[in-house]
């Protein structure tokens, strides 16, 4: 038999060739096609390329070590920066001494390598670095996630080049159309690839992504135009990006600033009968029956009603059909008003006093400023990195509160805010809109001065129903309204389904607060010690909690009013087998147990829906397989092995002295009480793990 040799079909070359042949001349000697099966940099062979990756790499990194004027510069430089990990300016100080810098001679640190052509690389390994040679500042915008690691996206700084693809798995995860991201990018053979990491910038309407980039350029020195932006950017992208966090926190400042958060309250005392006031809260139309919750029903009130805004008030411009003013909560010798938002407070209070008149007298009120705490809380920015011009025109935003009528039929929440935004986007179509001078984006799609304003809101529109997709795994697209308004030029197929993702923020100005919950924008809470608290320091941190709100409703609604999801989250894990008034009860309950581990003020932890699930179901396992003798041991064992066993006796303790007092018709079932028990647990470990691993 003879010698066997490697030889390969070259779809370049239309011939066999030795394998040695087609290491050696991948994409030098061969141009070699992006359907050949032998080439790592195919989009297809992306698992292959990472590895060639990984290993130029660590030359690369190598060689600037070996090759910058000052090592022990260069290394201290490259400590200060990476941290925990490496990160933006990581990779923004590598590409400066590694691919940027010229020498006294003029030559990059790359450049000098590849003068001993690439000694110590590999083939492969010299065909990414020559490739790295052409590396370049980019401001890309997404207009395509093609699959799980190809992009089709344009380079903001150079508007007349084409579209041109990206493959990078992490961009891909992530990504949403029109989105705009801070990179490094060089060619290679069938794509171009990010070098490091990427800043994806801050949606600032009504700003543009190329006014922002410009404005932050020419404030801090730079010159304006392709060939001046990406110099800059190559020296400075470290203080490009500090500039891009200072704007999104100094407009996001001007924000809060114009905020009318205050949560109100305002209690009278009743100076007739029960009977005759109930009645004459009946005599006026936008006044209908509210049901208490739990915590309202434990608190002494018997009734509530809420107050819908009428013809002519500004809520009903803000939210449409359903806005409300308040809420009347009845006692029997008080009644309260709820409201969001002072002024909102103040004309509730107006206008029920005009109706009661002195059947009511007036007896205190209270304004928590939820917008005064985010002010206080915000971080510090260096106000000479913001470019004045950055600052006109902050968003806006209006604290509203609406009742949107009950489907007849079952449906999930999800499936109801689907509904309720796509009837909001029918209606946007026709609405008259202030940043298209009044006009609907019917008229302003027709109209050639308005089309960019309108290409712009779509955009950003966009980019919110995909950023709402990726984190919530839906599959909402938005490519209608476009087709409506003939927008073609932005028409592009939506991203296919990924897993989800929450994106991070460095200073978020969404026009209504669900689009970003609240309490991602707290500081983090105190960090927890090593070993669980003492019996002493559990029942302190209770009573630190109680001690900071005034009755047993007020913590759940300061956790709803910022959006933690954990109340609904249990709700679908644990179903049915806790009906709702019983939720209603524990939820209260729930709400003291998380401020035990994040006070007033800080962020409480996030518990991922997937977690608390997979959390639930083991409980349920391990409980099956207990022996029918002994429960108390174990029980006792099931209660020591809890990451805060102390805490979690005060809260069963809690439990069981609430459903003690309860009314009959209140109290839970007896065969719930150890549903509550394990709900108690598994929040209280995914609570812990949270905070110790950093959410």
């Amino acid at each position: 038999m003879g010698k066997k040799t490697r030889m390969r079909e070259c779809p370049a070359a239309g011939r066999e060739i030795e394998a040695f042949e087609c290491a050696a001349g991948r994409h030098t000697t061969y141009s070699c096609p992006e359907r050949c099966p032998f080439d790592p940099f195919s989009p297809a062979h992306y698992d292959q390329f990472r590895q060639i990756e990984q290993s130029a790499d660590a030359k690369f990194l190598q060689w600037i070590f070996e090759n910058v004027a000052d090592r022990n510069q260069f290394a201290a430089g490259l400590d200060f920066r990476i941290g925990d990990a490496p990160n933006n300016p990581y990779f923004h100080y590598l590409a400066w001494h590694g691919v940027y810098r010229k020498d006294s001679n003029g030559e990059t640190c790359v450049e000098q390598w590849s003068k001993s052509a690439f000694r110590g690389l590999t083939s492969d390994e010299r065909v990414l670095m020559r490739g790295r040679m052409k590396m370049r500042p980019a401001m890309i915008e997404i207009h395509r996630v093609l699959d799980d690691k190809r992009l089709e996206v344009v380079d903001l700084i150079d508007p007349m080049k084409p579209p041109f693809t990206v493959v990078d798995r992490g961009l891909a995860q992530q990504a949403v159309r029109f989105g705009v991201y801070a990179v490094h990018t060089f060619p290679l053979p069938h794509y171009f690839r990010v070098f490091g990491a990427c800043l994806m910038l801050p949606s600032l309407p009504p700003l543009d992504p190329e006014e922002v980039v410009t404005q932050i350029i020419r404030h801090l020195g730079g010159v304006v135009g392709e060939t001046g932006m990406r110099c800059w950017l190559a020296v400075h992208y470290e203080k490009f990006e500090d500039a891009l966090t200072a704007v999104a926190l100094a407009r996001r400042r001007s924000m809060f600033d114009q905020l009318d958060a205050q949560f109100g309250k305002a209690v009278y005392e009743l100076m007739r009968s029960f009977a005759e006031c109930r009645a004459r809260l009946a005599e006026v139309l936008e006044i209908e029956d509210d049901p208490l919750s739990l915590a309202e029903e434990t608190e002494g009130f018997v009734e509530g009603r809420v107050w819908f805004a009428k013809q002519g008030d500004p809520d009903l411009d803000y939210v449409g059909e359903g806005a409300t003013l308040g809420r009347i909560l009845l006692g029997k010798t008080h009644w309260r008003l709820d409201a969001m938002g002072g002024a909102r407070l103040d004309t509730l209070r107006e206008r029920f006093q005009s109706l009661m008149g002195n059947w009511v007298r007036f007896a205190g009120e209270r304004k928590d400023d939820l917008g005064a705490r985010i002010r206080n809380q915000s971080p510090r920015w260096d106000e000479a990195l913001v470019p004045p011009a950055l600052l006109r025109d902050p968003v806006r935003i209006v604290t509203a509160v609406s009742r949107l009528p009950a489907s007849k039929e079952p449906i999930s929440k999800g499936k109801f805010m689907e509904d309720y935004l796509r009837q909001r986007d029918i209606e946007f179509l026709d609405e008259n809109v202030p940043a298209l001078n009044g006009r609907t984006p019917r008229q302003a799609a027709s109209d050639s001065a308005l089309r960019p304003d309108l290409i712009r809101l779509m955009k950003e529109r966009i980019r919110d129903c995909d950023t709402r997709n990726l984190e919530t795994a839906g599959a909402n697209d938005l490519n209608w309204m476009l087709r409506e308004l003939g927008l073609n030029e932005i028409l592009f197929d939506p991203p296919p389904l990924r897993p989800r993702f929450k994106l991070a923020s460095i200073g978020p100005e969404d026009e209504e607060f669900e689009e970003q919950p609240e309490f991602l924008d707290f500081p983090a809470p105190p960090p927890l010690p090593d070993q669980p608290w003492t019996q002493p320091e559990a029942m302190a941190r209770f009573q630190e909690v109680m001690a900071s709100f005034s009755s047993l409703s007020e913590p759940l609604d300061y956790l709803l009013e910022m959006d933690y999801p954990l109340f609904d989250d249990l709700r679908e894990v644990v179903g049915d087998a806790v009906l709702e008034r019983e939720y209603q009860f524990l939820d209260p309950i729930m709400a003291l147990l998380v401020l035990c581990f994040a006070p007033c003020g800080t962020n409480p932890p996030e518990i991922y829906f997937d977690d608390l699930n997979g959390s639930f179901l083991r409980e349920l396992q391990s409980l099956e397989g207990w022996p029918r003798t002994a429960v108390e041991r174990q029980f006792a064992e099931w209660v020591s092995q809890c990451a805060q066993p102390e805490l979690l006796t005060v809260f069963f303790n809690l439990t069981n002295g609430l459903t003690e007092e309860a009314p009959a018709k209140l109290r839970p079932r007896t065969n719930v009480r150890l549903t509550f028990f394990i709900i108690l647990r598994i929040v209280i470990n995914e609570l812990d793990r949270a905070l110790r691993e950093g959410s």
